[in-house]
This record gives structure tokens, sequence and C-alpha cells, in this order.
């Protein structure tokens, strides 16, 4: 086996049971076909007004020497919390972590809708508080 370097992200897959299983670093063959072969690595899908709140399971640990490894990610494309991203190790912690987010998202979606009224007329005015 040839050495790799020490940079690249480690691999996992899920099990049955939703449990991350590591890739050996040489092979990343098995794991892209996983990824394109699974489709049950979607946690969460959750639209929020104009926001969508997406929770995968990414099966890339970029950080090697945490431990558990972040291999869930949370992000929210729209809306005022566009681009926030949340991490986590498990499926139960990402099923809770897209739970919150969406919160978040439909709280800011619903203050706005009450701040800028049913005809969608923009102002400056920042979400307020659920």
């Amino acid at each position: 086996m040839r050495e790799l370097p020490e940079f690249l992200p480690h691999l996992y897959i899920l099990d049955a049971q939703r449990q991350p299983i590591r890739v050996p670093p040489d092979d990343g063959l098995r794991w892209a076909r996983w990824l394109a072969q699974t489709a049950d690595r979607t946690v969460g899908l959750t639209q929020a007004g104009h926001a969508q709140v997406s929770t995968v399971f990414v099966g890339l640990d970029y950080f090697g020497r945490r431990s558990p490894p972040l291999l869930f990610e949370t992000l929210v494309v729209g809306g005022p919390f566009d681009g926030v991203s949340r991490r986590y190790a498990t499926w139960e912690e990402a099923e809770r972590g897209h739970a919150t987010m969406s919160v978040f998202a439909m709280c800011a979606a619903v203050s706005r809708l009450a701040t800028n009224g049913f005809h969608g007329q923009s102002t400056d005015n920042p979400p307020g508080e659920c």
C-alpha cells in the first residue's frame, strides 16, 4: 500500500443502522460508489419561506484528528441565514440539528412576513425573534 498524504480527508459510509464506517484510505473508489448508489443520505430537507434547510451525510471528515468525526452537515440556502452550516457526528445529532435550524429559518420567514406584510414589499428590517 502506498503512503497517502496526511491532509486527505477521512472517508466514511453508513451501515444499515446509519452508523458511520471508515473506508480505508486507499479505497476511495468504494466510497465514491457508495455515495453514487445510496439515496439514504438525506437526514432532512425543509422549506422555510425563501430558505431551504438541508441536512445530509457527507461522509468526509476534513479534520481527521477530531473524535468523533463530523460527518453530517446542515446547510441553509436562502433567507437571512443563507450559508449558515453546522456539522454533527451522528445521524441522531444531525436530526436534532436539522430540526433546530429549521425552526430558526421558519421563525425568520414568519418574522419577515410579519414585517413585510403579505404583499412581499421588502424592507431593511432584520428578522425578529421567534
